[in-house]
């Protein structure tokens, strides 16, 4: 396993961007969702602010996108934190969904679920290769 310039484990550069481009797919629908009003026409009546709080996980996801290239242990927590967040939310907001909608209303959920197992992956490969690095054997290679 290739060792960053701290010493530590780094991940593939195309497990990071993978995992860029599932992060960044959450807002680009949603945001694409909130512009054509789906937001509102979908869950505007809903008992639940389901907007405002799928604005706010969304402003998550923008925040946190410009740290997950580097795929540090926090931008990873984070990207695991939002993305079971945004997809425990969207199956909630598929509650109050019509059923003609229920494809598209489900999609976040979806890519939620593959951020989390994602940044998932990688938390516990960096786990796994500090575990490499610091026996003794690792280290005399």
């Amino acid at each position: 396993m290739a060792l960053d310039t701290n010493g530590r484990p780094s991940r593939s550069l195309a497990d990071r961007r993978l995992l860029v481009v599932v992060a960044t797919a959450v807002p680009v629908w949603n945001f694409y969702g909130f512009a054509i009003d789906f937001f509102r026409d979908t869950w505007g009546d809903a008992p639940i602010p389901v907007v405002a709080i799928s604005y706010a996980l969304n402003a998550g996801f923008v925040v946190l996108l410009p740290f997950l290239p580097g795929g540090g242990r926090p931008a990873l927590s984070g990207a695991a934190l939002l993305g079971s967040a945004m997809a425990a939310w969207s199956a909630v907001g598929t509650a109050f969904t019509p059923v003609p909608r229920l494809v598209y209303a489900a999609i976040p959920a979806v890519l939620g679920a593959a951020t989390a197992a994602l940044a998932i992956a990688g938390l516990a490969g960096d786990r796994r290769g500090e575990r490499r690095v610091r026996s003794p054997v690792a280290a005399a290679r």
